[in-house]
Formats: C-alpha cells, structure tokens, sequence
C-alpha cells in the first residue's frame, strides 16, 4: 500500500519540513480510501501511524478517523474542495442506491402511464355507453308512441297514466341516463338520490298497502296512486344503476390522478400520508362498489313483483282480483326491505369514505321507514 512504503512516508515528511522552514504554511489535501469499508474521505489534516495506519481529520464532519492500511492519493486544492462534502461515504454504494431509486422512478412514471391509459380506455367506453343510452332512450320513445296508437292507452289510464306520459317518462329517464354516463356523480349526488330512493320504497309500499287493504272503497284511486309509485320507483332503480355504472368507470381515472401526484412529490412526509389516504379511498371505494352492486341486484326482484301485480290488476280492479295477490305483496314487502337495508349500507360506506359518522334520527334503525331517513351530510368533496 502507498502508505506502508518508505519513499511515501520521507516525501510527506520532506513536504512538511520545507514548509515549516519557508514559513508558508502551505496545505496538502488528501483523498484517502478505507479498503474494508468502501468509504472515501477527503482531508488536509493527515497523520502517518505505526503499521501502515493514518488518522485524518475528515473534512465533512471534522471528525478524527484512524483507517488501517489505507489508500492515500494526493489531490489538489479544487477537487478536495469539490469533493469534501461527499467525504465518509461509500461511492459504490451510493452510486447503486442513485440506480436504484431512478429505476424505482421510473417504474412508477410506467405504472402511472399504463394507469392513465386504462383511465383514457374507461372514458371511451363510457362515451360508449352514453351513446347507446341515447340510441336505446330514441328507441324506447318510438315504442311507446307504436304502443299508443295500437289501443293501449286505456290500459295505462287504468295504471294511473298516459301512454304519452309513459313514453315522456321513459324518453326523459333514458336521456337523463345518457347524460349522467358522460359525467361522473360525485358522492353528494349519489347520497341524495339513494336517500330518496330510499324514501321511494317507502311510499311505493305504502300505496301497495292501500291497494290491499280489505278496507280501502275506493279501488281505482288507490290502483292509480299505485301506478303513479311503480313509475317513480323505476325511475330510481334506473337512476341507482346508472350512478354506479358511472361510478365504476370514472374510479381507475380518479385513482390514475392520485398515483400522479405521490409519483410528482418528494417530500416524505406528504408522500406517507398520501399513499395512506390514497389507500383508504381505494378501500372504501372497492367496498362501495361491491355494496352497490349488490344494491342493484336488489331491486330487479323488487320491481319484478311491484310490474305483476299492476299488470294483473290492470283490466280488472276488483276486491277478488287483489285478493290473489295476498303472496306476491307479501313477498313485496320483504324485497323493499332488503332494498332499503343495501341502501343505507351504501350510504354508509359514503360516509366512511368521507370520514364523517352516519347519523339517524334516535331511536331509529338502519331498516327503518321513511321517517328513519338517513340525514344527508354536507356536500362531499369532488373529483378532480
């Protein structure tokens, strides 16, 4: 080793002596390498021990460091100056670890980039959608109109409307799905209007219970304000399956912009507390969804019994005619339950994602009727 060697050591000493004798007091610098360890100091204090061994004064810290069989290179004044900051550190080392935070960095710009791909397909496919929403919207009209002019429209004044206003409500809940398949709802909207539907069960069942009743006089008005309900609820079943589907598609372009902003900051506070917030609304929107679909499956038996028993009923509203459908409103009855009870489950998941408690009035279950309507909190935050 350079510092084991005569001619090292009797140069050094030289160099010092003829500073001290010309009073100039000149400094030599220093890069020497600790051959166990990797690391590579930077000093202008060097001192030469017995066996081989140096002791320096690091010129980052100030720190006194006695290396064993040491490398020592002399440098000039500029690159120790240059290089001084970085003295202690193992270069090797930190040259893999550079490596592999750019490769880490760039894994993660690829995975955003895939993200924000998939985010780009899910739009086209929602623009998609919207555009068969509107095709199926223009067909249903025509249907109805046909229907209309083939003699139905007594049957529906039976049901408690037009055929017009039939073919009005299907057109205006068709156009209204198309529209909200362009956009995104945000949690506010969808909190509202599963509270509503919710409400809606509630009256909905109400009017089948009128209708049932051995005591009710007047049949056709009860038959109708049935009807009426039916249209109502199909509304919001239609509505509720169109708020998820929108909810779905939009969810990996929301998260797609969550990923791009961790990738984009380099504070490591911000960036923990972002990968956990980020992974708590990915968790409650996961749960949201799967709850949501199961909402959905809620409602088509819902519906299915509340359509027989008006179709049933629509050419013969008599007390021997209601009197059949003692079981189908039974089991009615027990279908809007379950309903309701998804409903709140979805409200709930809203609120968890929000972190606000969900409040009831007291005394009041999550399977409660219209009086037990889930109180809607403030405006939740958008989706940017």
């Amino acid at each position: 080793m350079l510092t084991t060697t005569t001619n090292r050591s009797i140069a050094m000493g030289a160099g010092l002596l003829v500073c001290v004798l010309l009073g100039s007091g000149c400094s030599s610098y220093y890069k020497v390498r600790d051959p166990q360890t990797g690391k590579v100091y930077y000093t202008e204090n060097l001192k030469q021990r017995n066996g081989g061994a140096v002791t320096l004064k690091d010129g980052k810290s100030g720190d006194e460091v006695t290396i064993q069989n040491s490398e020592v290179q002399k440098i000039n004044k500029d690159r120790y100056e240059t290089a001084r900051l970085t003295s202690g550190q193992n270069p090797e080392l930190e040259a893999q670890k550079e490596a592999a935070r750019v490769a880490e960095q760039k894994a993660q710009e690829q995975a955003a980039e895939a993200r924000a791909a998939e985010a780009r397909a899910a739009e086209q496919r929602a623009a998609a959608d919207a555009r068969a929403a509107e095709a199926k919207a223009a067909e249903l009209k025509t249907g109805e109109v046909k229907a209309a002019t083939d003699g139905q429209t007594a049957n529906a004044a039976a049901a408690g409307t037009s055929a017009e206003g039939e073919a009005a409500l299907a057109g205006a809940t068709a156009a209204g799905g198309a529209a909200a398949a362009k956009q995104a709802v945000t949690p506010d909207q969808l909190r509202k209007n599963l509270v509503a539907g919710k409400d809606q069960v509630d009256r909905t069942l109400q009017s089948l219970s009128s209708l049932t009743d051995p005591n009710t006089v007047d049949l056709q008005t009860a038959y109708k304000n049935y009807g009426t309900q039916v249209d109502r609820m199909k509304q919001h079943a239609a509505q509720t399956k169109l708020d998820s589907d929108a909810m779905r598609q939009t969810r990996e372009a929301y998260f797609a912009k969550w990923d791009q902003r961790i990738s984009q900051t380099d504070n490591a506070t911000i960036r923990a507390e972002a990968e956990a917030t980020r992974a708590r609304l990915r968790s409650g929107q996961d749960k949201l969804i799967a709850d949501s679909a199961l909402a959905k499956e809620a409602y088509d038996p819902f519906m299915t019994d509340l359509e027989d028993v008006r179709k049933f009923l629509a050419n013969d509203v008599t007390k021997d005619a209601i009197s059949v459908l003692s079981p189908t409103a039974k089991k009615a009855q027990e279908n809007g339950k379950l309903l309701k009870q998804r409903i709140d489950t979805l409200v709930a998941d809203l609120d968890s994602i929000e972190g606000k408690p969900t409040t009831r009035p007291s005394g009041v279950s999550a399977g409660a009727g219209a009086s037990g309507t889930i109180t809607t909190p403030s405006a939740a935050p958008q989706q940017d």
